[in-house]
C-alpha cells in the first residue's frame, strides 16, 4: 500500500516565513508603540564633550528615575549604573482573574575618559530622562624647572 501526500501549493512559501521568524522576531517588525513596555530597555547611549575646563558627560536614561541610577567618577571613566523594575498589575472583577507582569534590568556601563578628571569635584544633574554630568579637568601642577648648564663636546 502506497501513502499519498497532499499536494500543498503554498508549502514552500510557509517554510520560507518559518525560516524568517527563526532569523526576526514579530517585534522586529512592529512599530514602537505597539512594544511591551517592559521589551524596551536598552543600554544608555552616551556623549562625551569637552567644553575647555571641563568634560561633559550626557547619557540619555529614558524612564529611569535619578533614585534609581549610581554614578562613580574616577579619574580616568565613569561609571553609571543602574536598575529598573516594573511591575503591571490589574485586577478584572468581572472575570474574577487577576493580571501580573514583573521585569527587572539592570545594566553597568564603564566610559574610559582621555582626560583625567577630578572625581571629588563631579557634579550630576538628571532632567527628562537625560544625565549630565560636569567633570573638572585635573591641571597638572607646572613643576619648577631647574636649568642646568650642558657641556658642549
Amino acid at each position: 500500500m502506497v501513502d499519498l501526500e497532499l499536494y500543498d501549493p503554498f508549502n514552500r512559501r510557509k517554510r520560507m516565513h518559518s525560516l524568517f521568524d527563526d532569523f526576526f522576531p514579530t517585534e522586529f517588525f512592529e512599530p514602537i508603540e505597539r512594544m511591551h513596555p517592559m521589551k524596551m530597555v536598552r543600554e544608555p547611549l552616551v556623549d562625551v564633550i569637552d567644553k575647555g575646563n571641563y568634560l561633559e558627560l550626557v547619557a540619555e536614561l529614558p524612564g529611569i528615575d535619578k533614585k534609581d541610577i549610581k554614578v562613580n567618577v574616577e579619574e580616568n571613566s565613569v561609571c553609571i549604573e543602574a536598575e529598573k523594575k516594573l511591575s503591571l498589575t490589574e485586577e478584572d472583577k468581572k472575570k474574577g482573574h487577576f493580571y501580573s507582569e514583573r521585569s527587572y534590568s539592570k545594566f553597568f556601563r564603564k566610559i574610559p575618559l582621555t582626560i583625567e578628571v577630578l572625581p571629588n569635584k563631579s557634579l550630576a544633574e538628571m532632567h527628562d530622562g537625560i544625565l549630565k554630568l560636569k567633570l573638572e579637568k585635573l591641571k597638572p601642577i607646572p613643576e619648577k624647572t631647574k636649568s642646568f648648564k650642558v657641556e658642549v663636546k
